[in-house]
């Protein structure tokens, strides 16, 4: 065996005898020894009676002799000493390796529970805006809530980039666990995001439904309210024609043309009303104002007619308005007997699956938030606090019917 010219551990040894060469101690310092070292340290030892011996001196150098099992032998305790200092200072090495891995997964997860609690305060944030669309979607929609509803639909990108930020932050919480419920609450807080961008999602088309569903309702209503002021025009101008009183023409025929102007108005609304909510047909309402146009025109011409003296085209032009006026009838009969219903028809048709999608994503979003309060000790401290409130109130029941009890009772006193 050659000489180990690598430096290894210092070993802890037994003491060598006060004569030991500063050579074989410093040997033993470092554990390092030569087969010739071996040999005649074993020697001395031998010699000096300190040992016994397992061979003869012929037989010392000889290739068959007993003197390998010897020095094997010998090399037994540094053998032993170095694996034990090996395992003491691997066993330290671990121990430390052990102790720092626990304290930087623990620093790992106070990081990851501080990012938990930011992704959190960002969906708290953006809550401001998903509970105002969602009381938008679950509540009736009027006139007076259009504008309002417009602006709550700009803050709509501004609050995905919020939640965004929020799903993000919870996915880098999640890298910092190890541990199987901490990456569970972490995807509950994810989910909690996006389940409310989804609420977005379905919420602004729901509301955006509601916007344009109530422009068309408000130029419909307006469009029928126009359609009844002419016919209450052209009642009236009947009533005056038909009279005795001939001199009235002039004002029937002011009022012919007052209903004229407003069937054109109400043309104009119907036009607005179907270009305000996709798929809005209102055209058995238009059908209609064309006929009921080319009617009123006919009594006008009937009007002029008869203040002309001209009796005969006025008689003619009194036949065709009767005509065209029966025709008109007909077709306002197409029309439904509500005719916002051609609105609402129309929306729960768009609606319908856009509802029940935003209810479930809300009902999968409730879940999210519950598990997080659960896990979190909202609820259990809310429940806490509400025994209690129960306890309390029960103790005092309890204290206040004993108090009853206790109290001396009013016994009717025998008179004599």
């Amino acid at each position: 065996m050659t000489e180990d010219k690598q430096p290894r551990p210092k070993l802890s040894l037994p003491e060598v005898a006060p004569n030991a060469s500063k050579t074989s101690d410093a040997r033993l310092q470092t554990g390092v020894w030569s087969a010739e070292e071996v040999n005649r340290q074993q020697q001395r030892l031998i010699d000096e009676g300190l040992v016994p011996g397992t061979h003869v001196p012929e037989d010392r150098f000889g290739s068959h002799s007993a003197q390998p099992m010897v020095r094997k032998r010998a090399r037994w305790p540094f053998v032993i000493a170095a694996l034990l200092v090996f395992i003491i200072v691997g066993g330290g090495l671990s121990y430390a390796f052990i102790a720092s891995d626990v304290a930087s997964r623990e620093n790992a997860r106070k990081e990851g529970y501080a990012l938990l609690d930011q992704a959190i305060a960002l969906i708290s944030e953006a809550d401001k805006v998903v509970i105002a669309i969602d009381k938008a979607v679950e509540n009736p929609v009027t006139d007076e809530d259009v504008s309002q509803l417009d602006a709550l639909i700009d803050k709509i990108p501004n609050i995905r980039e919020t939640l965004n930020q929020a799903a993000e932050t919870a996915r880098q919480a999640g890298g910092l666990f190890t541990n199987a419920e901490d990456k569970d609450l972490c995807q509950h807080v994810i989910d909690a995001a996006d389940y409310r961008n989804e609420m977005l999602s379905y919420g602004k088309a729901l509301i955006q439904n509601d916007i344009d569903a109530m422009k068309s309702a408000i130029e419909l209503n307006e469009a029928w309210s126009l359609i009844v002021a002419a016919d209450t025009d052209m009642r009236q101008a009947v009533e005056i024609v038909g009279g005795v009183h001939n001199d009235k023409v002039a004002e029937a025929v002011e009022l012919n043309k007052s209903a004229l102007e407003k069937i054109a108005q109400a043309v104009e609304k119907i036009k607005e009303a179907e270009a305000a909510f996709n798929g809005v047909d209102a055209s058995t309402v238009s059908d209609y104002l064309v006929i009921k146009q080319a009617a009123i025109q006919l009594a006008i011409e009937s009007d002029e007619a008869l203040l002309a003296n001209d009796i005969d085209v006025a008689k003619e032009k009194n036949d065709e308005y009767t005509a065209k006026d029966a025709e008109a009838v007909e077709s306002a009969a197409l029309i439904p007997e509500q005719p916002m219903d051609l609105i609402v028809n129309v929306y729960e048709a768009a609606t319908s699956a856009l509802r029940d999608s935003y209810h479930e994503v809300r009902s999968k979003t409730a879940d999210a938030d519950a598990y997080i309060r659960v896990y979190v000790g909202i609820d259990t401290q809310e429940s806490d606090q509400e025994d209690e409130v129960q306890g309390t109130e029960e103790e005092l029941s309890q204290s206040e019917q004993g108090a009853a009890e206790d109290a001396p009772q009013d016994t009717p006193q025998d008179t004599e």
